[in-house]
């Protein structure tokens, strides 16, 4: 795991929080976005795409501050500072892409602590999120819910029927 910080042309910081292979996840400090980014070779860093705040559904990352990556790597969660709230992403293991899945916020839903959430991490069996809330002086706690895999015959009976007939 490589962490550190960085500085762009423009003096904007990112906090670099985890390689998985060759690509990692970057948070704009401050800021409202979220950038996988892809190191080609060595050093080197090549931009992959943005996530933003309330662009093409994705919800949460008002003042994105901290990223956690599932020990997987299958999923990206970032803390939404003044969201008081985690985004969830899938993300693409080949080419590093996120995918918005969902968002927590506190008080909705019975979540509670995320007042000022600032701090994410994934336990390391992947099963627990805990992110910090600051003005809520708590740590929430979440498990993880892997979606069931049901079988084609039962979550389309009517394809299952017509492969039958022929």
């Amino acid at each position: 795991m490589s962490q550190g910080f960085f500085q762009t042309r423009h003096q904007a910081t990112f906090k670099l929080l985890r390689w998985i292979g060759r690509t990692c996840a970057a948070a704009l400090i401050a800021g409202t976005a979220l950038a996988p980014l892809s190191a080609p070779e060595a050093a080197e860093l090549r931009f992959v795409e943005v996530q933003k705040d309330g662009v093409a559904g994705v919800d949460g990352l008002d003042r994105a501050i901290s990223v956690a990556v599932s020990p997987d790597g299958g999923h990206v969660y970032v803390t939404g500072n003044l969201d008081n709230a985690v985004a969830v992403f899938a993300r693409d293991a080949t080419t590093g892409a996120l995918t918005f899945a969902e968002v927590q916020r506190n008080g909705i839903g019975g979540v509670d602590g995320l007042d000022r959430a600032n701090s994410v991490a994934v336990s390391p069996d992947g099963r627990h999120l805990y992110v910090t809330g600051g003005d809520s002086d708590a740590v929430a706690v979440f498990q993880r819910v892997e979606a069931p895999v049901v079988p084609l015959a039962k979550a389309m009976p009517w394809l299952y029927l017509l492969l039958l007939d022929d």
